[in-house]
């Protein structure tokens, strides 16, 4: 309204003009609550990629909420691996505590647990006469009006469930922002676990290779044994063999001789097992390389090697 005084003839006047600016307050209320909205995403989208810890992260969007949607209480859960429990990480506003009532609701139990297993939205502006309401007592002593509760999903897979309450009913626009970072959060938290899952897979692959390298130095460590210690009483017992076979040769029996033979092959056969083992043992560690074999001949010598057993076990070895 404007007014200003005139003067006609000897009579001053006053002359007012009034000005309707409800559309224009209208506009600027619009604006606001749209620049609001931008700053919500933002402020999501800044949190998290710039958190490298999850619940932080998560708490962030949660403050978010209630600044920037004028929530009375936003909270974030989270399923856990078994996916049968909603876990809560995040809550601000009215209650800022995740180890009451709702710190843990099971899949299907609860508005919460609910609309989490349905994988679709609860939305309200009428929340005390909302038959799926567990506490009304709440909220009637809060003045709460409205819910909106969207369930964190990518790829078809749920991660969790973000909700808020308020004291007023909640916009379209304010219901569509806050879909968008329910979408953001739900594909941050897949990247997250994924790049824990392949983490985790490394560490178990670097504990596998140090094993590995701990057996392979083991198994160096008994070849060396072998090749040495064990080697020294073989060639003993086969130089000892050989000169009973020297000595004695003609003036004992056939059988005698024959079975001197048998204890010099034996031995002889035992020291090839043993420099054979070693070689196995240095297999992609400097040793020799791979290279094509004869199988009929590996074979014979193992059938050979085996040929008591055999024989005490009346077996046929068929190939």
């Amino acid at each position: 309204m404007s007014a200003q005084i005139i003067q006609l003839g000897d009579t001053p006047c006053i002359l007012s003009s009034i000005e309707d600016i409800t559309e224009r307050k209208l506009a600027e209320a619009a604006r606001e609550r749209q620049a609001q909205l931008a700053q919500f995403r933002a402020e999501a989208n800044e949190a998290l990629n710039g958190s490298a810890d999850l619940d932080q992260a998560l708490q962030l969007c949660a403050e978010a909420a209630v600044r920037h949607l004028h929530a009375a209480l936003a909270r974030i859960w989270l399923l856990d691996p078994g996916e049968t429990m909603l876990t809560l990480h995040a809550s601000a506003g009215l209650h800022t505590h995740r180890n009451g009532v709702h710190g843990r609701i099971p899949l299907g139990e609860f508005k919460i647990g609910r609309l989490a297993a349905a994988r679709r939205p609860h939305v309200t502006n009428d929340l005390a006469n909302d038959p799926q309401i567990t506490d009304p007592a709440w909220v009637q002593q809060e003045k709460i009006v409205a819910f909106a509760g969207y369930p964190l999903l990518t790829a078809g897979r749920l991660m969790g469930v973000i909700a808020i309450f308020a004291r007023q009913p909640l916009a379209e626009d304010t219901l569509d922002a806050l879909a968008a970072v329910a979408t953001t959060i739900a594909a941050d938290v897949a990247r997250r676990q994924a790049e824990e899952a392949l983490a985790a897979s490394e560490a178990a692959l670097a504990r596998q290779a140090a094993e590995l390298a701990r057996s392979n130095t083991d198994l160096e460590r008994f070849a060396y044994v072998a090749s040495h210690d064990l080697q020294e009483p073989l060639r003993m017992i086969t130089s000892y063999m050989q000169l009973l076979g020297r000595r004695y040769k003609g003036q004992l029996d056939s059988d005698a001789d024959e079975f001197i033979g048998y204890a010099v092959d034996g031995a002889n056969r035992m020291k090839a097992l043993i420099n054979d083992l070693l070689a196995y043992s240095r297999v992609g560690s400097g040793g020799k390389a791979f290279a094509l074999t004869d199988c009929e001949e590996a074979l014979t010598h193992s059938l050979t090697n085996l040929q008591v057993a055999i024989a005490e076990s009346s077996a046929t070895v068929t190939h």
